[in-house]
């Protein structure tokens, strides 16, 4: 599966834009529907929270592989950080593998049941992203990846978001890549906040953004740590909370601090309690929140929303246009409606804080609900990304 040529292969078979098949209704209808959810005068606000201390922090996007909510139990040190800085409480993965995952929270587009964007450059390269949206307020990028960064296609997405420096196994030497999927996250992230350190002390008026993706709370769960945890899922989740700690204390020690936000968000859920099925809605909770010396105040956003919201909502914080990002909204507008949307093998979901459907879309049919108006709200959500990406 780490095979770049195989992975390729899998991934031309398996990637189907079908928009025919998650076509139910006219477009204008699909549009008026969505835009209940997503106003188009959304993002035509003023930021009213004042979330930073600064209009231009550093950031540091730090994904966090299979992270689920349902195991923060492994996670202390995450829990300990929200609570210093901005905790979304009630955050849902958009989709159910890696690709998607890092294309919901740095593009902020929805998953898709049974495609992937970031395997198709001709399409993933117009999509909007943090990336793009950072370079051109004058940030530099750089990102960090322990893996092989080809695969799915990952680094032709990131050359695409201007990520001109990136680090990934290739960048390691080999007594380092102790696992399967290459170098472990506490030799990952040791390097990443060297480096973000180390460019701060020397450039410390420069702006930057700083993107890790973590790899050793994947399975086969091989990592150089032991825990409390027997289950094997468990106690990778506490290896890998164990190196964030690491590094935010690092970070705490540096004069990189006071001026950065680090955005804590996981890829995807993880099947866990055990036989959790795959589409149930505790499968896409997911840990998710802003710290960093640059926070102004610690809060608890209770508010329901998806990891797709995470990049624009803090974006629009920042003063930077959102309206590329067309199906998130900024989670701290109280106006907005409050919902999350999720895709998973052959279907998908939209949820509410009174309610749920979740649709079998290759049978076409409620697994779970009952509400007629939502069920139609989220066929027209799911047409809506489809005919989005049918013209990208």
């Amino acid at each position: 599966s780490i095979n770049p040529i195989f992975n390729i292969v899998e991934s031309l078979c398996e990637n189907t834009f079908d928009l025919e098949k998650y076509t139910y209704m006219s477009t204008a209808e699909a549009k008026e529907l969505t835009q209940q959810l997503l106003p188009t005068d959304r993002w035509n606000k003023e930021p009213g929270a004042q979330l930073f201390s600064t209009s231009r922090p550093n950031v540091i996007l730090i994904i966090l592989e299979s992270f689920s909510a349902n195991a923060l139990s492994a996670m202390p040190n995450l829990q300990r950080l929200a609570k210093e800085g901005i905790y979304f409480s009630n955050a849902y993965a958009s989709s159910f593998r890696t690709d998607r995952g890092i294309v919901s929270l740095m593009s902020a587009y929805p998953g898709q049941p049974t495609s992937s964007l970031m395997t198709v450059p001709s399409k993933s390269q117009k999509l909007p992203q943090i990336g793009k949206s950072l370079k051109n307020a004058g940030y530099s990028l750089h990102f960090y990846y322990g893996g092989d960064e080809n695969f799915t296609n990952m680094r032709s997405y990131l050359i695409n978001g201007q990520f001109d420096n990136r680090v990934a196994d290739r960048d390691f030497p080999v007594k380092d890549r102790l696992s399967k999927w290459g170098a472990p996250d506490h030799i990952v992230l040791d390097r990443a906040v060297r480096e973000i350190c180390t460019r701060y002390k020397q450039t410390p008026n420069k702006r930057y953004l700083d993107v890790i993706l973590t790899l050793s709370s994947h399975e086969p769960f091989d990592v150089p740590f032991s825990s409390k945890f027997k289950h094997p899922y468990l106690n990778a989740v506490a290896y890998t909370d164990n190196c964030l700690g690491k590094f935010v204390n690092t970070l705490k020690q540096s004069a990189a601090w006071d001026n950065t936000i680090i955005l804590l968000a996981s890829d995807h859920g993880y099947p866990y309690p055990d036989g959790i099925s795959n589409y149930d809605p505790l499968r896409y909770r997911i840990p998710m929140a802003i710290i960093g010396g640059a926070v102004q105040r610690p809060m608890e956003v209770t508010t329901l929303c998806s990891q797709i919201d995470l990049v624009p909502t803090v974006l629009a914080e920042m003063g930077i246009k959102c309206n590329p990002y067309l199906f998130s909204k900024n989670i701290l507008d109280t106006t907005q409606t409050e919902f999350a949307f999720y895709s998973f093998n052959d279907g998908f979901a939209l949820l509410t804080p009174e309610d749920m459907v979740i649709i079998d879309a290759k049978a076409n049919m409620l697994i779970k609900g009952s509400n007629a108006y939502l069920n139609r709200q989220a066929h027209a959500f799911m047409q809506r990304i489809m005919e989005e990406i049918d013209v990208l």
